[in-house]
């Protein structure tokens, strides 16, 4: 049995899965270590219950790394996954509308839980070129993500992190820009109204 020694190891389909034990209230912790490592390690939760205790206390330890904070490091925009090569799109002017508001929805709304397909969103298929990359073209959207949505499940979440946290941070500068936007086309509009009333009164 292989055991992850760090968040390089935790790939995002396992983490899409261990995120509710972090919140789960367990009437035994030995519920919620038994069912962590089924997710991490592909085997059966009874495996664990008969363990040795010893041996769970051991395992316990080597993956106690998973309730600390993943590491930060550098965004890498390009990369490689299941034999083929994608960057990902950091410039939010750059998506398609409905890419980014896909994006935005997909993370607003229980996140940790589709995390694979907000990458999957924002990724770009690429052609290594000697000039550097080359996007490729999709020519059917639905049979492309049918075939590859499932692969970013695969992404070590010690890659994903960073690109994820530059994108929440981006949708909340963006939603308090247009919130601010909003409020000052407000005021821009009561203002021409008040004037056009005035000039109503005044006539």
């Amino acid at each position: 049995m292989r055991l992850p020694k760090s968040w390089k190891d935790i790939t995002v389909g396992m983490y899409e899965r261990l995120y509710p034990t972090f919140e789960k209230d367990y009437q035994f912790d030995a519920d919620k270590i038994a069912e962590q490592l089924s997710i991490i390690t592909g085997e059966s939760k009874e495996f664990f219950f008969n363990s040795q205790i010893e041996d769970i206390k051991k395992w316990k330890e080597q993956i106690d790394f998973i309730n600390k904070p993943i590491p930060s490091r550098g965004m890498q925009k390009i990369f490689h996954l299941k034999g083929k090569h994608y960057r990902f799109e950091t410039n939010a002017n750059k998506l398609k509308a409905g890419g980014y508001m896909t994006s935005m929805h997909l993370m607003g709304n229980k996140p940790h839980q589709n995390i694979s397909k907000f990458l999957f969103t924002i990724a770009k298929p690429i052609k290594i070129t000697w000039r550097g990359y080359k996007d490729k073209k999709i020519k059917d959207f639905q049979e492309y993500a049918e075939d590859h949505m499932e692969d970013f499940k695969d992404i070590s979440m010690y890659r994903a992190y960073p690109v994820i946290v530059f994108f929440l941070t981006l949708s909340k500068n963006l939603t308090d820009f247009m919130l601010d936007y909003s409020i000052n086309q407000q005021k821009k509009m009561n203002s021409e109204l008040e004037k056009m009333v005035q000039k109503l009164t005044d006539g």
